[in-house]
């Protein structure tokens, strides 16, 4: 942790004060004391502010995404219209946050290439100041419109697609570029076989190929049919309880799904490794500023040139070593050409239309609410884990409590009051106006919605909450748990009478 002398010895110095007032122009800007924010919003408007900050126990400084009209007059209770109304603009910043050093390096110089690839000269980089790093384009490098769209109002949707797609093509790249030892880390890393990490994909589709021979079981008496590993001894069928023959299959040479034979890919589910936050990212959403220090690390958030990403090591962040240059700027917007980043917006777009299009509320055919609130005795293991409080994925949990309890028949005001008092579990609680803003949001966000589905990637088990009972090999998602449960007290209760 920092110290306060520490803090002071930096942030004393002109030409950080400096650094940091010049990312501060017309964005909010929310000091750190330790484990949480100060007010917010807040902003910077002379280079002693920093220290004043730092004198009243601020250890570092954060800076919103967005560029405002006056951040002064933001607050939780503003609406949507009216936020998007304030906006003038937003930087595209991506953060990289891989646990393991070298891939983090790594993933940030090919997501690098990418962008540089599509004609980006202004993309620039900065050291967050522990384990990853920051990538940024700025806001001028897009063109003032985007399919008839003003730009400030394509936040967060565009910032979104753009995380998304940079994220399927680094899936393919990344296992290209790695060699099988380094493959073999991250699959003891991730605590899985390489085979489930790395997988065998069609050139044309995209499609996931089964890349090894597999078995066959089929039952001679019912005919049901099984695939499973080639090393299962035998199957028992379901619905005849007996033995099922077995015939070894060899893997196909074509693609199941388009036909294709042409030479397959690897790919790799990056986000196993590194978290994208596509979801989570939403208006006032910040990030750490240039030359603001680190608690947990003590190191400062420095830019990083890039052709030096992959040599760069941690050390050159130490504060005792770092020069403050202003040839080299995080989000340096004398480098734009103006629209440069246009292609990004169509590619972005045009790649992620399936995938991020909004979901049509499911009618009540396909989900019925229940007619009373669901009691919390109900409720799926990873729900009550959650709700024990995190000290990580705090939110991604408010994500998903908030769509779960809207299912279970809650009311606003019960899952609001619920939702204060979950905070206080987390160690440590979300900033208040967070929270707030949040639960105003979905407030108005209209029929309740699913929360994300039990296999998907990188909530309940990159989280550490999925730790399933029996009941849940029987659901796809959360919300049907408590129909499970309901159901078996029903069949006990039958058998009992």
């Amino acid at each position: 942790m920092l110290d306060i002398g520490a803090c002071l010895r930096w942030y004393k110095l002109p030409e950080v004060q400096n650094a940091i007032l010049q990312g501060a122009e017309h964005r909010e800007v929310a000091a750190r004391y330790g484990d949480g924010f100060g007010r917010r919003p807040d902003t910077l408007a002379y280079p002693r502010d920093v220290l004043e900050f730092a004198k009243n126990g601020a250890t570092s400084f954060h800076v919103s995404e967005e560029h405002w009209e006056n951040p002064q007059i933001l607050s939780a209770k503003l609406s949507q219209k009216q936020l998007d109304a304030l906006r003038t603009g937003w930087d595209m910043v991506l953060d990289i946050d891989c646990p393991i050093w070298k891939f983090s390096k790594r993933i940030t110089h090919q997501t690098v290439q990418i962008l540089t690839g599509l004609g980006i000269k202004s993309v620039s980089v900065k050291f967050s100041g522990n384990k990853g790093f920051h990538i940024g384009v700025p806001f001028q490098a897009f063109p003032p419109k985007f399919r008839g769209i003003p730009l400030p109002l394509l936040f967060p949707e565009a910032p979104r697609r753009i995380a998304q797609y940079i994220s399927n093509r680094l899936d393919r790249t990344i296992a290209e570029s790695l060699s099988e030892s380094e493959k073999a880390e991250i699959a003891i890393f991730l605590n899985k076989s390489a085979q489930e990490v790395f997988v065998k994909r069609c050139s044309s589709c995209g499609a996931n190929l089964v890349n090894e021979d597999i078995a066959n079981f089929i039952c001679q008496t019912c005919g049901k049919s099984i695939a499973a590993k080639k090393e299962t001894p035998y199957m028992i069928c379901l619905n005849c309880k007996k033995i099922m023959n077995k015939t070894q299959i060899a893997a196909p040479k074509a693609c199941p799904k388009c036909g294709s034979k042409a030479k397959p890919s690897e790919g790799f589910n990056l986000s196993e490794l590194l978290k994208v936050d596509t979801v989570l990212l939403a208006s006032r959403h910040l990030f750490r500023m240039v030359y603001s220090l680190h608690e947990k690390s003590g190191l400062a958030s420095i830019p990083v040139e890039l052709s030096r990403i992959e040599a760069f090591e941690k050390e050159e962040a130490d504060t005792a070593w770092v020069v403050v240059s202003d040839k080299l700027v995080f989000l340096d917007s004398r480098k734009v050409v103006p629209g440069e980043a246009g292609i990004l917006l169509i590619e972005a777009y045009d790649a992620t239309a399936k995938q991020l299009e909004e979901k049509k509320p499911r009618s009540q055919r396909d989900f019925e609410l229940p007619k009373t609130p669901v009691a919390s005795e109900l409720f799926p293991p990873c729900i009550n884990i959650i709700l024990g409080g995190l000290e990580d994925g705090r939110k991604r949990a408010m994500f998903i409590l908030l769509n779960f309890l809207s299912n279970m028949g809650w009311s606003y005001d019960e899952i609001e009051k619920f939702m204060m008092d979950w905070n206080e579990r987390n160690k440590p609680p979300m900033k208040e106006g967070l929270l707030v803003s949040h639960l105003s949001n979905f407030k108005r966000s209209g029929p309740a919605k699913l929360p994300p589905n039990c296999d998907k990637d990188g909530y309940y088990k990159s989280m550490g909450v999925c730790q399933p009972d029996l009941l849940c090999k029987r659901i796809k998602n959360p919300a049907n748990y408590y129909r499970v449960k309901e159901g078996n007290k029903v069949k006990r209760s039958r058998k009992n009478e």
